[in-house]
């Protein structure tokens, strides 16, 4: 005799047993005699639910997106590094240049002031020239790699700071160093005559001085683009740089001169040609014109002897 409730206890644990079974097998189909799979279902947008095709398709997407991603972030990582290669590509040329610049300009300046400093201690007497022929051989070896190099250089400096400095370098500094080599060699040419007396000293030193400051602004200017990375590619070529104007005086070409050798022919230097460069002949005649009119005979043409010879002043170069 079974105890009350087992017959109920043995319902619920068979219909247990059939619902397990449910799921673990598919349904049993009387006619074929086999089992039936449940078809995937299928919504109205005509996508299926079946795990395969939503795996394949997640797989696709995760594949194409990732790579898609993968070389966005790889081609961006590339640029940075090539612009950053680049960019120290261009400092490193840059630095290379303005050291070779800067040492050429400053060589060029000490040898010249060594050769001005003992032409001026053997002006007032005839002494022995000796030393000054030695500064005289070293000043010319730096002269000859200045000469092999002028246009080098001047490629150099545009191509690695810009039009604007090239031109400051070619208009300014290259222009004020052959003016006052000029007036540096007549200056020793006085000095080594034979037969002669006591030879005026001639104000190269002042117009060193002056070279010198031009020089050091000139290497802050390149100095300031290589801290800033405005060379090679970056480098500035629209801004205007400009410059003190150079004082119209000895070994100077510009056609003011000419105008002033017209105007010094027609108060009285006839043996003056007109051809636009201050040498030694328009030197005395200026000077000359300067004492006649009461002006400091200095062989400068500034603005009070500009304004006795009827002309006006240069422009200033920007």
């Amino acid at each position: 005799m079974r105890r009350p409730g087992a017959l109920v206890d043995e319902i619920a644990s068979r219909r247990s047993e059939r619902a397990f079974c449910s799921l673990r097998e598919p349904p049993f189909s009387s006619v074929t005699g086999t089992s039936m799979k449940a078809p995937p279902v299928v919504h109205a947008s005509g996508v299926t639910d079946s795990p395969l095709l939503l795996l394949v398709a997640g797989f696709v997407l995760t594949t194409v997106v990732g790579g898609a991603l993968g070389y966005f972030f790889q081609q961006r990582a590339w640029r940075q590094q090539t612009l950053a290669q680049r960019v120290d590509r261009d400092l490193q040329a840059g630095t290379t240049t303005f050291e070779e610049v800067s040492v050429l300009l400053d060589q060029r300046l000490y040898r010249m002031r060594r050769v001005y400093w003992l032409a001026r201690h053997a002006a007032p007497a005839h002494e022995d020239l000796g030393e000054l022929d030695a500064a005289l051989e070293a000043y010319r070896s730096v002269v000859a790699r200045w000469n092999d190099n002028l246009n080098r250089l001047l490629a150099l400096v545009q191509t690695n700071f810009g039009r604007p400095l090239r031109e400051r370098l070619q208009y300014e500094l290259y222009d004020t160093y052959a003016a006052i080599g000029e007036e540096l060699d007549q200056f020793v040419r006085e000095v080594s005559a034979n037969n002669r007396g006591p030879v005026r000293i001639r104000p190269v030193g002042r117009r060193l001085t002056d070279l010198g400051h031009r020089v050091f602004d000139f290497n802050i200017v390149l100095l300031s683009a290589l801290e800033h990375e405005r060379v090679g590619r970056n480098c500035d070529n629209q801004t205007a740089v400009s410059w003190h104007p150079l004082p119209i005086r000895f070994g100077v070409d510009d056609p003011i001169v000419g105008k002033i050798q017209r105007a010094l022919r027609h108060a009285g230097a006839t043996n003056l040609d007109v051809d636009s460069h201050f040498g030694a002949l328009t030197d005395e005649a200026l000077r000359a014109f300067q004492q006649q009119h009461e002006l400091t005979p200095d062989g400068v043409a500034g603005h009070h002897t500009l304004a006795a010879l009827g002309l006006e002043p240069p422009a200033e170069p920007s």
